[in-house]
């Protein structure tokens, strides 16, 4: 059963329990909210560890950070954003109209253009095959 009035180190609700009934649960958490409240059989050696008494200690919990490295290692860069890649340029509407062949056809033409240093390969390109106009001389 859960005691919303008491609660752990952790600030849970305590959990109390196992009892046979409703009646015996109810009797046993008003008798445990009368004595003081448990302590941990661990607390004590959590508390040499830490270097204070016992009774010195703080029932709220601390985050603490730990880096575990290795001796004599250096720490370990912070993280870098991933390079993007551009997105790939998507096939013009004219090229994906074609049939496979005629694609072919006009990526050859287009690499042919571009090592020739023609200016705007691809609409020399889309003249000369979608357009059927002579455009390449």
């Amino acid at each position: 059963m859960l005691d919303a009035e008491q609660t752990d180190d952790l600030g849970l609700p305590l959990v109390r329990g196992p009892f046979g009934s409703l009646n015996a649960a109810k009797a046993a958490i008003a008798g445990a909210r009368e004595s003081e409240p448990a302590v941990s059989p661990l607390a004590a050696k959590v508390a040499l560890h830490r270097g204070r008494p016992a009774a010195t200690r703080s029932r709220a919990l601390k985050p603490h950070v730990i880096e575990i490295t290795k001796p004599g290692a250096r720490p370990l860069p912070p993280p870098q954003p991933a390079p993007s890649e551009p997105a790939p340029t998507p096939e013009p509407r004219w090229i994906l109209d074609l049939k496979p062949a005629g694609r072919r056809r006009a990526h050859e033409l287009v690499e042919q253009l571009t090592k020739a240093g023609a200016p705007d390969p691809e609409a020399t390109t889309e003249r000369e095959i979608a357009g059927k106009e002579p455009a390449v001389a």
